[in-house]
């Protein structure tokens, strides 16, 4: 067997947390031989049994398994309506309004709790892992019709809702994608193009999880009756019981959890903050309690604050190993081989990933542009050079040509003025943007058009060399993702944008130390007076090579930057003000809206002088 064992103390602590997760909400936990799968009838919880020897990923499967089951008894409304209804609703109906409950539910959980949010998403990968390798198994006849494949397509378009926030699954989703029938994928792309993907996003009660599911029944079933569905609406939104015990009201096969973010992920670490009940006060735990190894958007909070997030106390951090890769050793993508082939991406999935769903807001980049020429010709005008034979007329000095003539007349010419031309610095760019899994959604599209807008500013408007690269580690422990090297001009939206999705199967976690040290060492031989580097990204590493710390390992790269002096550094945080806790100079935006003032900003605080 390959996969990591857990320790006896893994599985103590794991089985530990679960109890007392349990015990917590009030409801009881058994194990049993051979489940399948979790499941909750409302009361109890039922988990399968882990069998020796445990894998680190069977914990992770086992912890999502509780959190997800636990999740739908913060939500009662569900079991109501499923024991209303699963008696005579069709086994297609259940398996929808599974399907979309389990999607509304963890969402509404993972933005409650970021520790749950990680355990959803590594169950999630967990599965879709499994079901990518199961799929190409299953004897599917040529003549199968759509509905027939609902609700793999189903499964899919849950997979769309989620992208906003389960950035763990990232890989694996692509590995489903990719294993699904054609037919499947055909109703993924229409049903996203009917708006389903956002009429799940915006779901918020067990109710509307229940009317969407009764929607895409007779949407995706031919032969449904819609009288018997609108009956069966109405009889599950009033909640009237049908004898004997409730419905389980979970899944576990095409909308689980999972890791994908494998390089860094310690099983079971992470998991410490899942001790607290959701909506709990937040703790401040120190370092060496607790191993960060995911993205997080947590900051210390001070004892008592409400929170439902946990603050970690790096304070006198001086344990663990700096080890950084050997830089040969880095997969640099070359993504700048221009082609009008679309490059190989999930183009129908909701857009994301698409060159579309990059590209940056032209007519903002050109207002950024402007912005940016307005404000250095403010900066070149702020001195005026008087009594010039040439240049614009000065009509304070208009007198003189009614004086007799002084200095044989040439005081008396002197009558025009002009601005001194600041003298520019010789400056090249490094912009370097994360392309990790928990950037999919916004957070990426509006690194992509920040992105784009620097390229747009430096390259047409300042004409300064500027590189742009983007960051993962799917590979390798550090994939570099090669947009535009400085040695190209003029490079348009599309190609940067199709660029960006060229990289974007890659995604996967981040290792930002390698990655930043890569874009120093591309600086370093630069022979431009100024040398500047920009790295965008929504939070704190994930990765890291062979030994070390993540955290440890970007802390050491950014001040030995900084100490250096040869280069500038900055860190721009996307939707998150993690970057704080590794970079100087930061700037943090929140929205498309915000691009141009954080990017303005950071050049009048010194990007460009």
């Amino acid at each position: 067997m390959n996969e990591p064992i857990a320790s006896v103390l893994d599985i103590d602590h794991v089985t530990s947390v679960i109890q007392a997760r349990c015990e917590s909400q009030g409801v009881s936990l058994t194990w049993q031989l051979d489940a399948p799968t979790a499941a909750t009838n409302g009361k109890n919880i039922i988990l399968p049994t882990v069998h020796s020897p445990v894998t680190k990923e069977a914990m992770d499967k086992l912890y999502g398994f509780v959190v997800h089951e636990c999740g739908h008894h913060y939500r009662p409304e569900v079991f109501k309506i499923g024991n209303a209804v699963h008696k005579t609703a069709p086994e297609g109906l259940m398996a929808l309004f599974n399907i979309v409950e389990d999607d509304v539910m963890e969402r509404d959980v993972a933005g409650m709790y970021r520790g749950d949010s990680v355990a959803l998403g590594r169950l999630n990968g967990i599965i879709l892992e499994h079901l990518a390798k199961e799929i190409p198994n299953m004897e599917i006849p040529d003549e199968v019709e759509k509905h027939q494949l609902a609700p793999m397509a189903m499964c899919g378009v849950s997979q769309l809702s989620r992208l906003d926030w389960d950035g763990c699954s990232t890989a694996a989703r692509t590995e489903y994608f990719d294993a699904i029938h054609p037919l499947a994928q055909e109703s993924i792309n229409e049903l996203a193009e009917e708006g389903y993907v956002d009429r799940m996003q915006n779901c918020d009660t067990p109710h509307d999880s229940w009317d969407l599911a009764c929607d895409l029944f007779k949407r995706l079933y031919p032969d449904a009756d819609e009288d018997e569905v609108e009956d069966l609406r109405s009889k599950g939104h009033e909640g009237t019981p049908d004898e004997g015990e409730g419905t389980e009201a979970d899944d576990s096969t095409g909308d689980g959890e999972g890791e994908g973010q494998e390089a860094g992920a310690n099983a079971g670490e992470e998991d410490d903050d899942d001790t607290e009940a959701i909506g709990g006060e937040g703790q401040v735990i120190s370092w060496k309690d607790f191993t960060l190894s995911e993205h997080n958007e947590w900051t210390p909070k001070e004892p008592g604050a409400i929170a439902g997030n946990i603050g970690i106390d790096w304070t006198d951090y001086t344990e663990g190993e700096v080890l950084l890769m050997p830089q040969h050793l880095i997969n640099v993508i070359d993504c700048t081989k221009r082609s009008t082939e679309q490059p190989e991406t999930h183009s129908g999935y909701g857009g994301c990933g698409t060159p579309e769903s990059f590209m940056s807001d032209n007519k903002q980049s050109r207002q950024f542009g402007n912005q940016i020429r307005r404000y250095l010709q403010a900066k070149e005008r702020t001195q005026v050079h008087r009594e010039r034979y040439h240049g614009t007329l000065d009509k304070s000095s208009l007198v003189r040509l009614a004086l007799p003539p002084i200095d044989g007349g040439e005081y008396n010419k002197r009558v025009f003025y002009d601005f001194i031309e600041e003298r520019r610095m010789n400056t090249c760019i490094h912009v370097l943007t994360d392309w990790s899994g928990s950037m999919s959604g916004n957070k990426m599209k509006y690194a992509a058009d920040a992105s784009g807008r620097l390229v747009f500013v430096f390259d047409r408007v300042l004409r300064v060399p500027v590189q742009l690269a983007a960051f993962t580690n799917c590979q390798s422990e550090c994939d570099i993702g090669l947009i535009k090297r400085f040695n190209e001009r003029s490079v348009s939206p599309m190609d940067i944008a199709t660029s960006f999705s060229k990289f974007y199967k890659y995604s996967a976690a981040n290792n930002d130390a390698d990655a930043v040290m890569w874009a120093y060492n591309q600086l370093k031989p630069r022979k431009e007076e100024r040398k500047i580097l920009m790295v965008l990204s929504d939070g704190c590493p994930a990765g890291e090579w062979q030994y070390g710390s993540a955290h440890q390992n970007l802390r050491h790269v950014t001040k030995h930057i900084e100490k250096q002096g040869d280069i500038e550094i900055y860190g721009v945080g996307i939707c998150s003000n993690a970057v704080k806790t590794y970079y100087t100079n930061t700037r943090v935006l929140q929205g498309p809206e915000e691009i141009n003032t954080t990017l303005m900003n950071i050049i009048k605080d010194g990007a460009y002088r």
